[in-house]
């Protein structure tokens, strides 16, 4: 069951305008989504199947609709490659539900989350600190397993 559905339209990569239902997150799937997505997307850092996991745990929030207009929940690898014909309308699917569930992070703007987060990703001295602070975090985990 969608919360708060909101209709949206798509245009996809052949010109095709198509229509979703998208919905609000309940409060601690939103949490575990946006806590996840970023960090999962990171090469050698994240794991592409913990992100495959969240985005089909975001398209659950989200309907097709089939011929006879009817909404399909998309909540299955299979139903959204059924579904969705295209990467780039799948993300541009999950940015709208970016949009709609995370307002704060303000996508509308010319430098919003995303395009912060990749400039920092760019910044050695950025990039560094993060990987420091992994290898003491890991470190300090290696050795209170070993006690």
């Amino acid at each position: 069951m969608l919360i708060k559905p909101k209709l949206i339209e798509i245009t996809n990569i052949d010109g095709d305008i198509l229509k979703f239902n998208i919905s609000r997150l309940p409060a601690i799937v939103g949490r575990e989504i946006l806590a996840g997505y970023p960090s999962s997307l990171i090469p050698k850092v994240g794991e592409y199947k913990v992100n495959e996991s969240l985005m089909i745990k975001l398209m659950s929030y989200v309907e097709g609709f089939n011929g006879n207009d009817e909404p399909i929940a998309l909540n299955s690898y299979h139903v959204i490659n059924s579904y969705v014909a295209d990467t780039t309308t799948l993300m541009l699917i999950e940015l709208e539900m970016f949009k709609y569930n995370f307002p704060f992070l303000k996508f509308e703007k010319s430098r919003g989350f995303l395009s912060s987060f990749v400039s920092k990703m760019k910044d050695d001295s950025f990039v560094d600190s993060c990987v420091n602070k992994f290898k003491v975090a890991a470190f300090d985990i290696y050795t209170k397993i070993k006690k």
